[in-house]
């Protein structure tokens, strides 16, 4: 079975002046009733904000991520959104500018378990110094020992 790839769709953004963490959470739970209203084929919205990281690469204070099961169900959200969502793109608007949009595909190495975690917390330790040897490590076991993965990278 070929590798299956689905869209990943980012939004890098700067909160407004006297905004913050508080306000996106907000809006995003009016975005997250509109979508289930409006393009129930959205797949998965998250916001994310750097823990850790070197501000001199990364300049932005939250990143909006939106993941959908294939291209069309994103394109056809991404199409319905601006559609119908311009008010509360406006709402978006005023808590954080966008800093930058991009799209990447990912791929599934490995499925959840259908009983994952219910929280949604990541935690990196040490990232700088490890991630080079963690990737490969990763990817080289991955590659090796197929680790009952669905599919391999």
């Amino acid at each position: 079975m070929p590798p299956s790839f689905f869209p990943i769709e980012t939004y890098a953004c700067s909160y407004t002046e006297n905004n913050g963490l508080t306000e996106m959470l907000a809006t995003a739970k009016k975005w997250n009733k509109w979508a289930n209203k409006e393009i129930p084929e959205t797949g998965f919205a998250a916001v994310l904000t750097p823990y850790l990281a070197d501000r001199s690469a990364v300049s932005s204070d939250v990143f909006w991520v939106n993941m959908a099961p294939n291209f069309e169900a994103m394109g056809s959200a991404q199409d319905q959104w601006v559609a119908k969502g311009s008010k509360l793109a406006a709402e978006f608007d005023e808590v954080c500018s966008n800093d930058s949009h991009s799209m990447f595909a990912g791929q599934m190495v490995r499925r959840p378990a259908a009983e994952g975690p219910q929280s949604g917390y990541m935690d990196f330790p040490d990232f700088t110094r490890h991630l080079l040897a963690w990737k490969n490590s990763l990817l080289q076991t991955a590659l090796e020992k197929h680790l009952q993965c669905d599919y391999v990278v």
